[in-house]
């Protein structure tokens, strides 16, 4: 069974520190996009790179926001 159906307080306490941890890797994100600016010089790695550190953000975001939602589920269950 789910985290949230069994224990729906850890699953609420889960939450709130993926949106921790997707509030650092915001930051990350934005200091790895200063940092590529630079010191790549190739515009074609810069694409590269920049399309894979846009790519890990979005896939932090899409995290956070299935954590919401499972807070939101378990706050019903408590």
């Amino acid at each position: 069974a789910s985290l949230f159906l069994v224990n729906p307080k850890k699953a609420i306490e889960i939450s709130f520190e993926i949106s921790k941890i997707e509030a650092s890797i915001d930051e990350l994100y934005r200091d790895m996009n200063i940092s590529l600016i630079a010191e790549v010089e190739s515009e074609k790695v810069l694409i590269i790179l920049k399309d894979v550190v846009d790519t890990l953000e979005e896939i932090a975001d899409v995290i956070r926001h299935a954590a919401t939602y499972i807070r939101y589920i378990s706050l019903h269950r408590v």
